[in-house]
């Protein structure tokens, strides 16, 4: 992640979005709705990294932006000494 996201996305107030509003905000290609989606019912069964990105309100999931993008950066660290 680039230091101006990663600055831009500190500054921000923890904001909470649903799947759409967090599709809608984001700029590039990824994450599709359908990865999102994937994503969040792997998180449910602890099958990867982002259960903290995603927090549940009855049946309405609702993604952390910071966070989701925290995990990202940790997966791909964890990915970088996994190759050592």
């Amino acid at each position: 992640m680039t230091e101006e996201i990663r600055k831009i996305l500190a500054e921000e107030t923890r904001r909470l979005y649903t799947v759409r509003q967090f599709i809608a905000k984001q700029t590039g290609s990824w994450p599709t709705e359908a990865a999102l989606r994937s994503l969040i019912l792997d998180a449910a069964w602890g099958k990867n990294g982002f259960q903290s990105a995603f927090k549940r309100v009855n049946r309405r999931v609702l993604i952390d932006a910071v966070e989701f993008w925290e995990c990202v950066d940790r997966m791909q660290g964890e990915r970088k000494n996994a190759c050592k």
